[in-house]
């Protein structure tokens, strides 16, 4: 008799315990579609190295329409040092990156094309002779290069094969020394995103010329890190394609294609 009124008395305490389980909100889970917090990234600065460009702008617009609060890090580091804090999570996000082999990280659609090219002074047409990265013409020039930052395999391949050109500078980022150099016939070619020569001056950009036959660069992205959310980058990438649609322009970038 005793047994029984243990487990009748047993099963009421589990029953009550089930209805408060069931009556008690529910707790609250995260929106996965949701700003990530913090959201971080770096200032990103015009070819001088001190003042803010209209990437910068951008970034802070576009991520203000998704309701996210964009928080800055750091002064103006190197590219190298940006991508290693993005592969720490110590960072969200980087704006106009270039897909890369490695590196653990997502990318949005493309946020447009920043296409790079080589550049030559008006005065040496010899230069459009070259028909193909790294053959026999191009490897008589004396050549410029960003020293940081992925610019695609091409370039990748500049760095580690010095052989393609006569002579390599591999320049720092932000500097305006690469076009007056041209000018100066302190070097033959140099490479340039196509958004840098139109932002030249119109009086500057009569002096240079693009050669033909050399593209570099493609599509640039928004690069986050491996913690952010897929479900918020679907966000992004659902204004992404409004503001393509929209025929909304990401500063000096051309239309990125379809497909990207």
């Amino acid at each position: 008799m005793l047994s029984l009124l243990f487990r009748v008395r047993g099963a009421a305490c589990l029953s009550a315990i089930l209805l408060a389980l069931m009556l008690s909100p529910s707790p609250a889970f995260a929106d996965p579609a949701a700003c990530p917090k913090p959201l971080r990234t770096f200032h990103m600065f015009n070819r001088d190295g001190k003042t803010l460009s209209c990437f910068d702008a951008w970034q802070q617009d576009f991520f203000a329409e998704l309701g996210c609060d964009l928080q800055f890090v750091d002064a103006n580091p190197g590219m190298n040092y940006r991508v290693e804090q993005l592969s720490a999570a110590h960072v969200e996000v980087i704006t106009g990156l270039a897909k890369r082999p490695d590196g653990p990280f997502q990318y949005s659609r493309a946020i447009g094309n920043n296409n790079s090219y080589l550049y030559r002074h008006v005065d040496s047409p010899q230069w459009d002779q070259i028909k193909d990265w790294c053959d026999d013409t191009m490897q008589q020039a004396t050549l410029i290069a960003p020293a940081e930052g992925y610019y695609g395999e091409k370039v990748e391949m500049l760095r580690k094969n010095p052989q393609c050109a006569k002579w390599l500078l591999l320049l720092p980022r932000g500097t305006g020394l690469s076009f007056d150099m041209l000018q100066k016939k302190r070097a033959d070619l140099m490479v340039s995103s196509e958004r840098y020569y139109k932002m030249l001056p119109p009086d500057d950009a009569k002096n240079y010329v693009r050669l033909p036959n050399i593209a570099i660069e493609g599509p640039v992205y928004l690069a986050f890190s491996a913690k952010v959310s897929s479900e918020f980058i679907k966000r992004v990438n659902q204004l992404v394609l409004k503001r393509r649609a929209s025929g909304t322009a990401t500063c000096e970038l051309s239309a990125a294609n379809s497909q990207d």
